[in-house]
């Protein structure tokens, strides 16, 4: 799932129609990147990208 989450975090980085939404998900993406080792971090990302997923921001 983290591997996915990044994926779908990358995506929105290259192809978020506005500024705001690339923004949120690079910091997002970075979060990831910088607290691996935290499994409850890890799982808010995830439930962060599904929120972006639902809401139609990729």
């Amino acid at each position: 799932m983290f591997n996915a989450t990044l994926k779908v975090l990358d995506n929105i980085i290259i192809d978020g129609s506005t500024y705001s939404q690339r923004g949120d998900a690079d910091a997002t993406y970075k979060e990831n990147l910088s607290s691996a080792t935290d499994p409850q971090s890890m799982k808010l990302a995830s439930m962060l990208v599904c929120i972006f997923v639902v809401i139609g921001l990729t």
